[in-house]
């Protein structure tokens, strides 16, 4: 359920997009839908006997971004 629009990834408007992505650098990988084990960082028993945050952790996507950058939140805002 997802539309990238990009000149490497030919038709995917077919599935019905919940998410529009786009690509400015072609080079930079796709967006992945993110899953229950939170790319394998959850621990193995909050994955097994915590259904909250296994389901918690399916949703959204894990975004690579082309340059490193930080985000510093100082509880209110992020600067």
């Amino acid at each position: 359920m997802l539309d990238f629009q990009s000149p490497l990834q030919a038709d995917a408007s077919a599935l019905g997009a919940l998410a529009k992505f786009y690509r400015m650098i072609p080079e930079v990988s796709l967006p992945v839908p993110a899953d229950a084990a939170a790319g394998g960082t959850l621990p193995l028993r909050a994955y097994r006997y915590c259904e909250p945050i296994r389901v918690a952790s399916q949703l959204g996507w894990y975004v690579f971004a082309p340059m490193d950058f930080s985000l510093m939140w100082d509880g209110t805002r992020v600067l």
